[in-house]
């Protein structure tokens, strides 16, 4: 049995790896809003941005994860995405759990480090409760 296990336990580390995906940074959006991290990239890594969100309503609330990255403390670009929307990788999404791969991407164009700030902005119903609002930052 402990045999098995192992095996399983080895397996399921060996694909994991194999996704070529590895996580850099999570960031927190009920704990500090707005977030920002640095990131050293070398020319043509990419990045992309997973949304782990959990909230409560009654009416569908207006939500926005605001995005801007910076080069040198030059801004590069700025944009926002909609946590509602996500690219789903399990079927486990409810209307009050969303995961997922939110829109868009960033490639680095040379070899610096990066900063992006990341601000949660939403309308102001009522009974709009966000119980965690987090991004991953994944580098494939």
């Amino acid at each position: 049995m402990v045999n098995k296990l192992s095996t399983i336990v080895v397996f399921v580390g060996m694909l994991l790896m194999s996704c070529g995906k590895q996580e850099l940074a999570t960031i927190d959006l009920i704990t500090k809003n707005p977030a920002q991290i640095n990131l050293k990239l070398n020319k043509g890594e990419r990045i992309q941005f997973y949304s782990d969100l959990q909230l409560a309503y009654e009416v569908k609330p207006e939500i926005v994860y605001a995005f801007e990255f910076y080069q040198a403390n030059k801004l590069l670009f700025s944009g926002g995405v909609d946590p509602l929307n996500v690219t789903a990788e399990t079927n486990n999404n409810t209307p009050n759990i969303i995961k997922g791969k939110l829109e868009g991407e960033f490639t680095a164009q040379y070899d610096d480090s990066y900063l992006i700030v990341v601000t949660l902005i939403k309308n102001n119903i009522p009974n709009l409760k966000i119980h965690q609002a987090k991004v991953i930052v994944v580098k494939d």
